[in-house]
């Protein structure tokens, strides 16, 4: 600040006093009246760019440009009044909607501060048509000014918080779930300090989006009573009830959220998701360099009796979590379904330095074709009864995994089944267990055999996964028709796959095969008739080797060759 201050015994005034405010100049005017009352105005131009070089808050870095302001202060008996106004005009906000702004629209902000009385101040804050809020704050008998009573309406409405606690009325047109991450931590330290709780809410959100969901209508009511907010959810995609305990203040408990829902319809969001992929990979890559500021987390039991995800039923969800000193424990994660039921536990470790995730689970399943189906890989599996367990782990955040990351082991033990017609690249899992187009290439040796779907009886294998890249030296596919051996790993991030396949067929009855194996049709059939008296021996003679490289979605396969024992020739020809 620099200019001219000059005062008497009666009265206040100044020439040419500029500063800089919210990182912008700022040009201050003062005069005093006769009867003690003083006036101040204040105007400028706030440049949010440079502010956010001088303050590390992490709201200040949501906004870009800046914009004209105006301020008027009246002083007169220890009380005060202020009144800030600005056009909004050249300022972009990147905060999530609804509060996102382009720089070039215009939406006036209106905010008041009044002192109502010796010991209460009344905040009002106008923007534009989406809210209208008032709050209240109290002084107490320490000096401490404390929020007494508050309420924001959204929309056109504007009522007065007359009532302790805050509440939330009216219709918000849009609200998005993304982007508040970085201001998490920011805005609960500011909810814990200012003592803020909502005592009763009563509004709704016609568009509820982020992470490719999306909710219609969701109509909130919300109440509370006995230090628990309880919370009524209602819409086609999402009903429930909610229970929010806050916390007791004792060491460890950081409150404890109950949730039950009748269902959640997830993945119905249709916009366009270019980018999503950098966006988590993003998200993966900052929360490597440091950890998470997330780690006071209430304890959370959550139920969902039908949970779907883009129309596809998955079950019922079961979940159990709760802090536990520097970790978070998933106790229980089950979902369910008539198909299948998954049960996993694991623990979030929140180190100052890094964070990392542990997930342990068991999937038992007696349909796998419905289970794939359920996740949205229909007519891929016919049947297949069995289990699959294994362990994951990888650094950050339970939600900011990356494929590129991801470590651990799978085993998986699957009964009678068979492969259906599966296109490459349906999906990172399905794509193990279909072996991608392997079914389709084998055809051209084996036609009668694979054209209709390979049948096995039995599915089985184990694999290591580091770094993204899972390796297999055992995993086998046994069936009528032949049995499939196959080793190599597969790139889960890069969607490619380096294997080595060994097909062992098994005679069956198909005298196609035989005669291409023997040369005649005749000898085919002396053929056919050894291996039912012989028990199969020709399928101990013969393999097909084959390596399959490329990607998922245009794989290359070589073939090997056929080979054939020297030893078991031999044997035969004795």
């Amino acid at each position: 600040v620099n200019g001219d201050l000059a005062f008497t015994e009666s009265g206040v005034s100044t020439r040419n006093i500029t500063g800089r405010i919210l990182g912008g100049p700022a040009k201050l005017l003062i005069a005093s009246e006769a009867d003690g009352k003083i006036n101040i105005k204040l105007n400028g131009h706030a440049d949010f760019s440079a502010l956010s070089k001088e303050n590390p808050r992490p709201v200040f870095k949501k906004f870009v440009g800046g914009a004209d302001w105006n301020a008027l202060i009246d002083v007169q008996d220890g009380k005060s009044k202020m009144l800030i106004t600005s056009s909004l005009l050249g300022l972009q906000s990147d905060l999530p909607a609804p509060l996102s702004k382009q720089a070039g629209k215009v939406i006036p902000l209106r905010v008041e501060i009044n002192d109502v009385a010796a010991d209460q101040k009344l905040l009002t804050v106008k923007y534009g048509s989406l809210l209208n809020a008032s709050f209240l704050q109290q002084k107490d008998a320490e000096n401490t000014w404390n929020f007494a009573r508050g309420i924001i309406n959204f929309g056109n409405i504007a009522q007065k918080a007359d009532r302790a606690g805050l509440w939330v009325l009216g219709t918000l047109p849009q609200v998005s779930m993304e982007g508040w991450e970085d201001l998490a931590g920011e805005l609960g330290q500011e909810n814990d300090s200012a003592g803020i709780r909502i005592a009763g809410a009563d509004f709704l959100i016609q568009n509820l989006s982020g992470y490719g969901n999306l909710v219609h209508d969701l109509h909130i009511k919300a109440n509370t009573r006995n230090n628990i907010l309880s919370a009524q959810l209602t819409s086609k995609e999402l009903n429930g009830d909610l229970s929010w305990r806050y916390s007791s203040g004792r060491t460890g408990d950081h409150g404890h959220l109950y949730a039950k829902f009748k269902n959640i319809d997830l993945g119905l969001d249709e916009s366009d998701e270019t980018g999503k992929a950098e966006v988590v990979e993003t998200q993966q890559a900052k929360y490597q360099q440091k950890g998470s500021d997330l780690t006071q987390l209430p304890s959370v039991d959550l139920t969902v009796d039908r949970l779907s995800n883009k129309g596809y039923q998955l079950g019922k969800l079961e979940f159990q979590g709760q802090q536990d000193g520097e970790s978070y424990l998933f106790n229980r994660l089950q979902l369910s379904n008539p198909d299948g039921v998954l049960h996993a536990d694991g623990k979030w470790n929140q180190a100052v330095d890094k964070d990392d995730t542990h997930i342990h689970f068991k999937f038992e399943f007696n349909n796998a074709g419905n289970i794939l189906s359920r996740a949205g890989f229909p007519n891929s599996v016919k049947n297949g009864s069995g289990k699959m367990e294994g362990s994951f782990t990888w650094a950050g955040t339970p939600w900011a995994y990356s494929m590129a990351g991801l470590n651990g082991k799978l085993s998986l033990d699957t009964g009678k089944g068979q492969f259906l017609q599966i296109k490459p690249g349906m999906g990172k899992l399905l794509s193990i267990l279909s072996l991608q187009a392997l079914p389709k290439h084998i055809a051209l040796d084996f036609e009668d055999v694979f054209s209709k779907g390979f049948e096995f009886d039995k599915f089985n294998g184990n694999a290591d996964i580091k770094e993204g890249v899972m390796m297999t030296d055992d995993l086998r596919i046994d069936g009528s028709a032949a049995k499939v051996f196959m080793s190599g790993k597969i790139d889960l991030a890069g969607e490619s796959q380096d294997l080595h396949v060994r097909i062992v067929p098994t005679v069956g009855n198909s005298a196609a095969l035989i005669s291409a194996l023997v040369g005649t049709p005749i000898m085919g059939a002396y053929v056919y008739l050894a291996s039912k008296i012989f028990n199969d021996p020709l399928g101990q003679l013969v393999s097909f080797e084959y390596k399959i490289s490329g990607s998922w979605a245009e794989p290359k396969i070589e073939k090997i060759g056929a080979k054939k024992k020297p030893e078991a020739t031999e044997q035969n020809n004795q």
